[in-house]
């Protein structure tokens, strides 16, 4: 689904410029559950951007179910962005005054998806999420956790062939932590949704089935 091969990618010209992704290789298939983990400023969030095209690499190869992506089109990029991979943040990035079920809706709206199909698509995931009480909560009332597992469900709402967690538990107590960690393992258990998460922490990232070491 996924090869990047020899990516390298720095900030910077000169004497200023500081190197964060040296010769990286990964390659992901449906399925995989993969942990990435390294220490502050080791390029972690720099690889997930990368990922999900929201940033672009100086040299190497990303080619995503065999199309390179550096040759795609802004509205090819778009597409991907927007239908083939979900994204998950520390901080859930939920727009407050919005309520559950609206925030789930955003990305299928953009999508073009008809209403009816979104609403029983949200319904499921709220089920899902164990949520289906709180579709008309707004988002500010919500704790961070319950918070988090909305995020999860708007990254899913298209039906993504991935999800790009960039330390989803960071903002989150231990309990919380585990309901959300425990979310992923469900998805990519159920689902086949391929995950790729960075973390800091090494008991989170142990759940995956594969870890890798930045």
């Amino acid at each position: 689904m996924i090869s990047l091969k020899n990516i390298y990618k720095s900030y910077g010209k000169g004497e200023t410029m500081r190197k964060v992704l040296t010769d990286f290789s990964l390659d992901i298939v449906p399925g995989d559950f993969i942990s990435i983990r390294g220490r502050s400023g080791c390029g972690k969030s720099t690889l997930l951007y990368i990922l999900g095209c929201l940033e672009t690499f100086d040299s190497g190869e990303y080619l995503y179910k065999g199309e390179d992506v550096s040759k795609m089109s802004e509205k090819q990029l778009a597409r991907m962005r927007g239908r083939e991979i979900g994204f998950v943040f520390q901080s859930f990035f939920l727009i407050p005054s919005l309520t559950c079920y609206e925030n789930i809706e955003i990305p299928m709206m953009y999508a073009g998806i008809p209403p009816k199909q979104r609403g029983e698509k949200i319904g499921s995931l709220l089920s899902e999420i164990g949520m289906s009480d709180y579709a008309n909560q707004k988002a500010a009332t919500l704790s961070g956790g319950q918070q988090q597992r909305v995020a999860v469900a708007r990254a899913l709402s298209c039906d993504p062939g991935i999800i790009l967690a960039d330390e989803p538990t960071g903002n989150l107590d231990e309990a919380s932590g585990e309901e959300v960690i425990s979310l992923f393992e469900r998805i990519n258990r159920d689902f086949g949704t391929a995950v790729l998460l960075v973390t800091h922490d090494p008991a989170i990232a142990a759940r995956a089935k594969t870890q890798r070491t930045l």
